[in-house]
């Protein structure tokens, strides 16, 4: 079989924490395909309102779209649970750490649960 003739891989999406400084202090959890142009265009726009990138956190890679926003949700309501919400994604005055292990924790639930659902019901 030709390379040619396998399907095309999806694209793998990851889980980004982004800890922003400014007159407001915020942290955004999102998600990307590239995540390296992501946190590009993070810099360029928070230069343009005077806020700044201080760091950026990436998680582990997953497959599929349905898994990676069930992971950016609960990592939402990981963080809404402690911090106020400034809008959906970002979080007025949030621990950096904080929100690293929430979205690391959501992605690692979402990959186990790929793990479980492709395994029979009796296996567990």
């Amino acid at each position: 079989m030709s390379a040619t003739s396998w399907p095309a891989r999806a694209p793998r999406a990851t889980g980004c924490t982004f800890w922003i400084a400014g007159p407001i202090p915020r942290i955004k959890i999102g998600r990307s395909n590239d995540p390296r142009a992501r946190i590009r265009d993070h810099v360029h726009e928070m230069n343009s309102y005077q806020y700044g990138l201080i760091d950026a956190h990436v998680t582990d890679p997953v497959d599929d779209l349905l898994s990676i926003t069930r992971a950016e949700n609960e990592a939402h309501i990981g963080m809404g649970k402690r911090y106020e919400r400034i809008n959906q994604e970002l979080f007025r005055d949030a621990d950096f750490l904080y929100a690293t292990l929430w979205a690391d924790l959501a992605v690692t639930v979402q990959l186990n649960r790929l793990y479980e659902d492709a395994a029979p019901a009796s296996y567990f």
